[in-house]
């Protein structure tokens, strides 16, 4: 029986992806002063489900899922690249969410630019760049510059990317102890109440080659995520296909159906 990724420890994680060891070492690094940001993220937008430490981890771990199913093979760069984005798109909340990714850039160039100079040359430093700044579901994919530089596939990568970050959208996101302290002390707004209790319906998503499976325990408060990410996934599809990339299917099934069938 396979381990799912959301079972195992951030570095068995990160062991799976086959990563030489420098840039192991490197993502470790970079989850080491990327979290203590993170942490603080929550704090500064409590209306929204988690967009800090726990959603990094996330999305991490569905970019390994990806990265393991998806049937085009990955470089040795572009995982690199995928992991540490992962671990740093969010770290611009700390300012709110307005423009996030443009502030996650800000703090890259004032604050870390010299460690990314370490490690990376400057090409992929402006490739991660364009990756974060593409996550947002309001950023034009054909903005893209699509192979900047040798093993390196924008056109792919940020897409992939999206999709890992839009995929986090399952009860993993949020606490059931902290979402009731937040709807006792009435921070919760309605729109951001349909939008945890959405996040509470989807229990699990499972990841096979480019079959994308939502398993959720109610159709109507589900709705809001469910949508979103079709949204997402139809837009995520039109630019892989003009990109000659495979594309992704979503389903959705209740957790009886796939009880009822074990």
């Amino acid at each position: 029986m396979t381990t799912s990724v959301f079972q195992l420890p951030f570095f068995e994680c990160l062991k799976q992806l086959n990563l030489n060891l420098e840039s192991q070492s490197f993502a470790i690094e970079t989850m080491y002063w990327s979290d203590p940001i993170l942490a603080y993220v929550s704090a500064v937008i409590p209306e929204f489900t988690d967009h800090g430490k726990l959603h990094s981890e996330n999305v991490f771990r569905y970019v390994c899922e990806i990265i393991k199913n998806y049937p085009v093979e990955l470089t040795e760069p572009e995982k690199k690249l995928l992991v540490l984005a992962s671990k740093l798109h969010d770290i611009g909340c700390v300012y709110g969410r307005e423009n996030h990714e443009l502030h996650t850039i800000r703090i890259l160039d004032e604050y870390y630019l010299t460690k990314l100079q370490q490690n990376l040359t400057m090409e992929e430093i402006n490739c991660l760049k364009q990756i974060i700044i593409s996550h947002v579901n309001d950023y034009n994919f054909n903005y893209i510059i699509s192979n900047p530089i040798k093993n390196i596939r924008l056109n792919l990568l940020c897409p992939i990317f999206r999709l890992c970050d839009g995929l986090d959208l399952n009860i993993h996101r949020i606490n059931d102890v902290l979402f009731n302290i937040l709807k006792q002390r009435e921070v919760l707004p309605e729109n951001s109440m349909n939008i945890w209790l959405s996040h509470r319906a989807i229990q699990n998503i499972s990841i096979k080659t480019t079959n994308i499976t939502i398993w959720i325990n109610n159709f109507i408060d589900s709705g809001y995520c469910i949508n979103k990410l079709g949204s997402e996934i139809k837009e995520i599809n039109s630019f892989l296909k003009d990109n000659n990339f495979p594309q992704f299917i979503m389903k959705v099934r209740t957790v009886d159906s796939k009880q009822e069938e074990e």
